[in-house]
């Protein structure tokens, strides 16, 4: 391609207010002008070039204002070197954890500074302290952590022993749930219940971040002494680096070294990940669903219950579990492991009957007041035979789901109906404009130059044609043109991987500019 403008990014930029909300320029133009920005700027380069500063600053702004989970309202975005800097007001903890994530999805993004103050609703702290002492004890997956809580100043003040990192994370993560909390102090202990050999973490660390999609292009040596485990390699962005952290930390490791994992966007060739694939048999994958559901803290009660068969890729899991999140967190598993094609869940959830229906209505309700996403929202929960029924308008898709993942959560709940109705749910946008916003993200997906994707948009309908390599890869062109404005995204999109299951995506019939296809 080659140079068309003489206006350069940085120029552009300054045409442009710093700050995300200073301004009342929605996600469409700014993917116009980043558009444009590409156009003038990339000219000869390769990919695996560094972007600049200035282009990474309006590709995080695009991406914090098109995410409905973030209130962008006085966020600051400032990128020097590679080196995000985020500041300004966020109303709750996970939308400041989760603009940090957003950054660090972004290939060319060293290191993510996060400055921005919370402004959650006011609330004392023995109502919090009551608050987070009831997430915790109220929830399907950390009711038997024995921890202690204490909120001061906003600040949740944890305690007690768990089994792994991945169930102190777990705990965390519920915590900053909780409406009101601005920081969390997470001295919680890990104690592993049983001493496993140093040869055996390994096996397992070694076979979780071969079994992830989400780091199918990297290369990572793991060793383990004295239940430290030690990463050295070359991952591609920072947030693949905090997963293979996240998937070392398993049950007996004390510490995980990360430091000898460089982050590289150029090494996404795709030629890893076709060895990687043609190795994948039936049985690798279904032992590879076995091992990530048995780290899962969300699942760990349950192992032994579960039983996983693979066919033609199509993972079928059976059995019984405890508890509507344990059924969701065991597809959501299996569904992240690397080969897997489709999921039959046929898990059968038990109902505890110690539990009854008014009880599971009052954790239900309490857990979606308290809920940091959905508090605000007036939700009408009803339970019959712990099959729970969810009433009431929500903002958004994101908040639907949110209010299903918390009632899911709680105890004794068996399964959960959501009527919720989306109030705003598709604002009509042209069709340049939400191409444009499709392809600009595209740009910026973790997506190698072997793919070939090809956009249309028609009355709001994206069609996407071309070819990806995975499955994880199909899905996430769905989402980013369903994120970029597309009304209803048709995907044609073929994989190129697999070809051992000899398997094409299935297709509904379809009607797109006028004309019917059918696959």
């Amino acid at each position: 391609m080659q140079l068309t403008h003489h206006l350069s990014a940085y120029s552009i930029s300054k045409m442009l207010p710093q700050s995300v909300a200073s301004h009342n320029r929605s996600v469409w133009k700014l993917s116009l002008v980043l558009a444009a920005v590409f156009v003038a700027n990339t000219g000869s380069a390769r990919a695996e070039d560094r972007p600049s500063d200035e282009l990474l600053t309006l590709a995080l702004e695009n991406e914090l204002l098109s995410d409905e989970a973030i209130d962008c309202h006085g966020m600051n975005v400032t990128v020097s070197e590679g080196i995000v800097t985020l500041s300004g007001r966020v109303d709750s903890l996970r939308g400041r954890q989760r603009a940090t994530e957003a950054a660090k999805f972004l290939r060319g993004v060293r290191s993510v500074i996060n400055q921005m103050i919370l402004k959650p609703p006011r609330r004392t702290d023995d109502l919090l302290t009551f608050d987070v002492e009831h997430a915790l004890t109220q929830n399907s997956a950390t009711e038997s952590y024995e921890l202690i809580a204490v909120v001061e100043d906003g600040i949740a003040h944890l305690g007690g022993t768990v089994d792994s990192h991945a169930e102190r994370r777990l705990a965390e993560f519920v915590t900053a749930g909780v409406t009101g909390i601005v920081k969390i102090d997470n001295r919680i202990d890990v104690k592993p219940k049983q001493q496993r050999p140093d040869r055996e973490l390994a096996a397992d660390i070694r076979g979780l971040i071969a079994a992830s999609p989400r780091l199918e292009d990297t290369s990572v040596d793991v060793v383990v002494s004295d239940g430290d485990a030690v990463l050295n390699g070359v991952v591609g962005t920072l947030a693949e680096r905090d997963t293979a952290e996240e998937l070392a930390a398993v049950s007996g490791i004390r510490s995980v070294d990360v430091r000898g994992l460089k982050i590289d966007s150029s090494i996404r060739d795709g030629v890893r990940r076709r060895t990687r694939y043609a190795e994948l048999s039936d049985e690798t994958i279904a032992d590879a669903v076995r091992l990530t559901l048995k780290h899962d803290p969300r699942v760990l009660s349950f192992t032994d219950t579960i039983n996983v068969e693979s066919k033609n890729a199509v993972v079928t899991l059976r059995g019984d579990v405890g508890h509507a999140a344990a059924k969701r967190a065991a597809e959501q598993a299996a569904r992240n492991t690397l080969g897997v094609d489709q999921i039959r869940n046929r898990l059968t959830v038990a109902w505890i009957e110690d539990v009854n229906d008014e009880e599971i209505e009052a954790f239900v309700t309490a857990a979606l007041i308290r809920d940091s996403y959905v508090g605000r929202r007036d939700i009408l929960v009803r339970s019959r035979r712990a099959h729970v029924d969810l009433f009431g308008l929500v903002d958004s898709k994101f908040e639907k789901h949110a209010a299903q993942q918390a009632a899911e959560m709680q105890r004794g709940v068996v399964h959960v109906n959501n009527h919720l109705t989306v109030v705003n749910d598709w604002e009509p946008r042209s069709d340049d404009e939400i191409q444009k916003a499709i392809e600009e993200k595209l740009e910026w997906s973790f997506f190698d130059t072997a793919s070939d994707i090809k956009v249309r948009v028609d009355n709001g309908v994206a069609l996407l044609q071309g070819s990806v390599d995975t499955r994880r890869q199909w899905q996430r062109v769905m989402d980013i043109a369903v994120k970029a404005g597309a009304r209803k995204p048709h995907n044609q999109l073929k994989i190129r991987l697999q070809p051992q299951q000899g398997r094409n995506p299935l297709y509904v019939p379809m009607h797109f500019g006028g004309a019917s296809s059918r696959r």
